[in-house]
């Protein structure tokens, strides 16, 4: 459910930010097309957060703006997701069109908490590809999909720094068969985090369906929150 509101004074930066204790970004990705571009892809912004469950009911949205709304923005609520590590939920989040900025409101127990990226909001790349992390998450597997009926492919959200020493991994798992995949850098985004990714044919013998995916770089690892990653279709 969308709904609209003026946010010029919510936003600015003089509000207070608690990202680093109540609520934070985990990762995020934004997908635009130039216009008259012939461009076909699913304009969105899509992620995972994560909040300290601080009590059972709760509601996490993020605030957007896109770039006919003006001073105007936008509000979509999250869902839960899963629970994460020492006492905090992740909640998964889609706002869609062309995202130009965005923001984090968490409300709770009679409080509402904001992770507005100390006051600058999280900005996107106009007309293109960006991507952002927590500073304490150096990856995140951000697309596991098939490219016709031969190919499976996975895109992963690195932060450069980290991957420098340590090598980027894919693992599939289906049964008793494990494959590791090495993934491979590709480009990197304005936000300065950088697209690796991975591919195997089908015909390894993988059942696509029961396929479970993850990623590790050095001593990382990304379930998924325990979840798994599967194919897109």
């Amino acid at each position: 459910m969308l709904t609209r509101f003026m946010a010029l004074i919510l936003f600015s930066s003089s509000l207070p930010t608690f990202a680093a204790e109540e609520v934070r970004l985990a990762w995020a990705q934004s997908i635009q097309c130039p216009p008259i571009s012939g461009c076909y892809r699913h304009e969105r912004t899509f992620g995972i957060i994560e909040v300290k469950n601080l009590a059972f009911e709760k509601v996490v949205e993020v605030a957007y703006k896109t770039p006919w709304t003006g001073t105007e923005w936008i509000t979509t609520k999250a869902t839960y997701h899963a629970p994460a590590n020492d006492g905090y939920e992740a909640w998964a989040f889609e706002a869609a069109g062309p995202v130009e900025a965005f923001a984090i409101a968490y409300s709770v127990a009679g409080t509402t908490y904001w992770d507005n990226n100390q006051g600058q909001n999280y900005q996107n790349k106009r007309y293109g590809i960006d991507l952002h992390l927590d500073e304490a998450r150096p990856l995140a597997v951000t697309s596991a999909h098939m490219s016709g009926d031969d190919r499976i492919w996975i895109d992963l959200a690195v932060d450069g720094r980290y991957a420098n020493g340590h090598p980027v991994q894919v693992q599939l798992e289906e049964g008793d068969q494990v494959l590791t995949l090495e993934a491979e850098y590709k480009e990197t985004y304005p936000s300065g985090f950088q697209l690796w990714q991975a591919a195997v044919p089908v015909s390894e013998g993988l059942d696509v369906n029961g396929l479970l995916i993850s990623a590790k770089a050095g001593q990382f690892l990304d379930t998924n929150y325990g979840l798994y990653y599967r194919i897109r279709r």
